[in-house]
């Protein structure tokens, strides 16, 4: 079954829950990610269309920290008793591999769908270079931090409350059917300042 489907099938979408931020990083702040940087004007004018269309039901991802997500790694501030806690070993072992990255990876973005929590344009894949390049992270982080099946994307916002779908499904249909925008990406380091959610590029 497509997300979309399963969107379309759930009654209500998945607000934030109070206290769950605070629960998961227990005082720590630097959250890392390895991600897929996109700035190019054609998408951030699509992402923007979209967050204005849903802007009464989304907290918006900002326009200047849009990114596909390849590989979520875990707090680099840790003291390693967490099962999310990233050793800077690992840490620089990947960092190495990601500044010696030298083939863009391609994939399309194309229209809109969502899961639960959060709308999305989606991402494909164009050929094995994004499927290469989380092997690599994997050879030297096995576990990634990932509680369903990767799904390349490119988040829009969150939903701020727990609502209707159907309403929403409506807005995002206008957005689906949309020409693909093709892409060539190179990876880099995304730090998430846990507590307030920024993202910034190291």
């Amino acid at each position: 079954m497509s997300h979309w489907q399963t969107f379309l099938d759930s009654p209500d979408t998945r607000g934030p829950s109070l206290g769950v931020r605070e629960q998961w990083h227990a005082g720590r702040r630097h959250f890392v990610v390895w991600a897929l940087p996109v700035s190019t004007p054609s998408v951030v004018r699509r992402v923007d269309r979209v967050q204005q269309a849903l802007a009464e039901h989304l907290s918006p991802v900002p326009l200047d920290q849009l990114h596909i997500t390849v590989w979520v790694a875990g707090f680099l501030d840790g003291d390693g008793t967490r099962n999310d806690d990233l050793s800077f070993e690992t840490w620089a072992a990947i960092q190495r591999q990601i500044q010696a990255w030298q083939e863009p990876i391609p994939v399309r973005i194309t229209g809109a769908s969502s899961f639960p929590s959060c709308p999305f344009l989606q991402v494909e894949a164009i050929g094995s270079g994004l499927d290469l390049l989380r092997q690599t992270i994997q050879s030297i982080h096995p576990n990634e931090l990932r509680f369903s099946d990767f799904v390349p994307h490119l988040t829009i916002g969150s939903y701020i409350r727990s609502q209707a779908t159907a309403p929403l499904a409506q807005i995002l249909g206008q957005h689906r059917a949309l020409p693909p925008i093709p892409l060539s990406l190179l990876p880099a380091e995304a730090r998430v300042d846990a507590h307030t959610g920024t993202l910034s590029w190291v």
